[in-house]
């Protein structure tokens, strides 16, 4: 009687579940490989969204059948005769072990993405935080896909260009005036374009920051801050006069372009956004529903392996034995 007592598993078997988590993941793996292998032979140009939505359908019966088995594993595997809600929690246990198990492993591939890419764009701001050269900003700009936002705020000012106009602006002025003046100008817009490249790990604050850095632009090159500082470079006050109206007169050309610049950048950051939102929900929504069929069916699955026939078999023989032992007593 004792040793019958011993055999049937009326609680969790943490040693059960846990084989029929693993049993359940090497299930889940021989599954992917299989549904790869298949859309791999499958393929072909034009029916990539075919693949998509059969490779979901795959997706779906694989965390069915691996959360089945898993619990159907975990109750098998109990060192005894398991009862059926025994079963049942047993599978959910190793049901919700193959979700974290899944979940740290789906984290961890994304983590690693994201440290990938920022860890490119973190080389790129470290090179523009340490005043690199305007070769370096344009290769780092490169890298980090902010040509455009570079090109709104500093396209139209060749240096030559510049050279050209404020020589025409003020012909008195000498060739050295001329290169000093002109320094002054690239000067401001290599401040604004490293401050852009700086930028690039927020990129929620990117557009406004293209927007800041086109306003410093035009404080910096207009009104009298501006003359002082092409005084200081050797220019007289009537020079520092014309080379601001020429320089002012450009900013004016250039602020429509700007602005339609600007407002394509925020486009963009909202599309980003709710792209992200988006993202974050159907993430969640499958998260549950991986959750749902692992558990769910590990439990279904831990029911259908417990043992409740034999059970009530055992404890028939058992219940007719002690019969019997009564009789033999009263003889």
């Amino acid at each position: 009687m004792l040793a019958i007592q011993r055999n049937i598993i009326t609680g969790v078997s943490w040693s059960s579940a846990f084989a029929g988590a693993v049993l359940g993941l090497m299930v889940l793996l021989a599954l992917s490989m299989i549904g790869l292998a298949v859309a791999g032979e499958s393929v072909s140009p034009g029916s990539f969204s075919e693949v998509g939505w059969g490779s979901l359908l795959w997706m779906v019966i694989c965390l069915a059948v691996t959360g089945y088995c898993c619990g159907l594993i975990a109750a098998k595997a109990a060192p005894g005769l398991t009862v059926k809600s025994a079963g049942m929690w047993s599978g959910a246990i190793a049901g919700a072990l193959i979700l974290i198990a899944c979940t740290m492993f789906s984290f961890n591939v994304i983590s690693g993405a994201a440290r990938a890419t920022f860890g490119m764009a973190g080389s790129a701001v470290q090179a523009g935080a340490s005043g690199v050269s305007g070769i370096d900003l344009e290769n780092a700009a490169r890298r980090l896909g902010l040509e455009e936002e570079l090109t709104a705020v500093t396209s139209g000012w060749d240096r030559q260009e510049i050279e050209q106009m404020i020589a025409n602006a003020s012909p008195q002025l000498t060739e050295q005036q001329v290169t000093a003046a002109t320094s002054v100008v690239m000067n401001v817009l290599a401040n604004a374009r490293q401050e852009i490249v700086s930028s690039a790990t927020n990129i929620n604050r990117l557009g406004q920051v293209v927007r800041a850095s086109w306003q410093n632009v035009q404080n910096q090159l207009t009104g009298s801050r501006f003359v002082d500082r092409l005084q200081g470079q050797g220019l007289s006050y009537q020079q520092a006069q014309d080379v601001a109206a020429v320089i002012g007169q450009r900013l004016d050309q250039l602020q429509q372009n700007v602005q339609q610049a600007l407002n394509a950048l925020e486009q963009q950051g909202e599309d980003i956004t709710e792209a992200a939102g988006g993202a974050v929900a159907t993430g969640a929504i499958a998260w549950l529903v991986m959750a749902g069929l692992l558990i769910g069916l590990g439990s279904l699955g831990g029911a259908q392996g417990t043992d409740e026939h034999r059970i009530e078999e055992e404890l028939e023989e058992r219940e007719h034995r002690l019969q019997e032992r009564r009789e033999e007593l009263r003889h």
